[in-house]
């Protein structure tokens, strides 16, 4: 009983230092919080600051974007006349950072068949 008192007074110290060692908790002030840093999340996010409201947005993961941060390529969005606005502006601009680092054109380099079915 003595060793198991011992080891809860031991946790109980530790957790007790590590609590003064954090840091304090710190307060925003903000028109919009968007929780979750998706595609979507961030199109709100984006949506609301170009409406002049101040926005936090609010990613619980290190991941930002979603499935179109996880390297979505041009073939996955099917037709492209289908895609516009900010999310079109999102995804092209994602390719030509992708393209930027890869070396590789949507106009250039590539699989002529794959560009063909992404222009219909």
């Amino acid at each position: 009983m003595k060793f198991t008192t011992g080891i809860k007074i031991i946790i109980s110290a530790l957790l007790v230092w590590q609590s003064c060692l954090a840091e304090e908790s710190k307060t925003y002030q903000a028109d919009v919080c968007v929780y979750g840093g998706t595609a979507s999340g961030v199109m709100a996010a984006l949506a609301a600051k170009k409406e002049g409201a101040k926005v936090i947005l609010i990613e619980p993961t290190r991941y930002l974007g979603g499935m179109t941060g996880g390297g979505i390529h041009h073939l996955d969005w099917g037709k492209g006349n289908t895609v516009g606005g900010s999310t079109y502006k999102m995804l092209t601009e994602g390719i030509k950072a992708q393209n930027r680092r890869t070396n590789v054109s949507l106009n250039g380099v590539g699989n002529k068949e794959y560009r063909k079915r992404f222009r219909k």
